[in-house]
């Protein structure tokens, strides 16, 4: 999964954070996913770190390599081992309540 094209944007009201979302496993052609956010709240430089805890467990479900093409937090991208472990362990728990019954 690839987050490229990544977009920056303050408005009057909010401002808008989006990126392309590219897939080996499924036709995301032309799809964007973005967040948006009241302006006072607004970081005013680019930063795509809300795209990792966003994409992560859908890049990992399918199984695909996550690749964002912009500045991530150093802090989040340290966490990324932890937070991989911890949704391997709660999909392991779900999946075995779902085999159980």
């Amino acid at each position: 999964m690839l987050v490229d094209d990544i977009r920056f944007e303050a408005r009057d009201e909010h401002a808008e954070l989006s990126g392309r979302i590219t897939m080996d496993r499924l036709d995301t052609e032309g799809l964007r996913i973005w967040f948006r956010a009241p302006t006072q709240y607004a970081i005013r430089e680019l930063d795509a770190s809300p795209f990792l805890p966003g994409l992560l467990v859908t890049a990992m479900w399918w199984n695909e390599k996550l690749v964002i093409d912009g500045p991530v937090s150093a802090r989040l991208l340290a966490s990324v081992d932890q937070a991989i472990a911890d949704v391997d362990l709660a999909l392991g728990h779900l999946l075995q309540a779902c085999e159980e019954s």
